[in-house]
């Protein structure tokens, strides 16, 4: 695989004992989906579908008019979202994703609650009726935050892959979001200070859980 931007990519022409290896644009590793585009677009779709077929197993459930509504969270929060939000520690969230993972977590609500889009009522109206809020992309950042305090605190690779820099300049045209930046737009500091606070257990743990910081919210 050759990781690029751009559409066209090289080909890598790889042989193993003169045989050629076959060049893929995307690969599933550990159970998530690796594209070359770099991007996580085609693992949080795959998570979605994965969650609603999930969702569909369980429908006994999720519809039975005698199981209690706290219940029924319950186990969507264990089953459902549990599929979901796998490998989500190292998601580059950007605003479409964003959409796609906040329509999902309405979906499953509504669906709980036999509510029909064609009824026209609104997610506020939903989110009271269930008696919850929106909470699905604040567990992602979380975990992304608990998964990056873990990561700068330990000289390995992972560190490196997010710390270093990479020699050049940058191409032309507007820049993609990266996973740090993405994060620290959402926590609302500066890019440089999150990943240095990071590398500080007991700092890192004061910022993380301060009132400033829009977790749980």
């Amino acid at each position: 695989m050759v990781v690029s931007k751009y559409k066209n990519v090289m080909d890598s022409e790889i042989t193993i004992k003169g045989n050629p290896t076959k060049q893929v644009e995307n690969f599933k590793y550990l159970g998530t989906w690796i594209s070359n585009d770099g991007k996580c677009d085609k693992e949080i779709k795959a998570r979605i579908a994965m969650a609603k077929e999930t969702f569909y197993k369980l429908t006994n459930i999720f519809l039975n008019h005698n199981i209690w509504l706290s219940t029924k969270l319950n186990v969507l929060q264990t089953y459902v979202h549990s599929i979901l939000l796998y490998g989500s520690e190292c998601w580059t969230l950007t605003a479409t994703m964003t959409k796609r993972l906040e329509a999902a977590e309405m979906w499953f609500y509504r669906r709980i609650l036999l509510i029909s889009y064609t009824r026209h009522i609104t997610n506020e109206e939903v989110l009271n009726r269930i008696g919850t809020t929106r909470n699905l992309i604040n567990t992602v950042r979380n975990r992304q935050m608990s998964f990056l305090g873990h990561v700068m605190k330990n000289k390995v690779i992972e560190n490196l892959s997010i710390s270093g820099k990479i020699e050049g300049k940058r191409c032309r045209g507007k820049q993609r979001i990266t996973y740090t930046k993405s994060l620290s737009e959402w926590m609302g500091i500066e890019e440089t200070n999150m990943i240095r606070t990071a590398m500080d257990r007991m700092n890192w743990t004061t910022m993380t859980t301060e009132p400033g910081i829009p977790q749980g919210t």
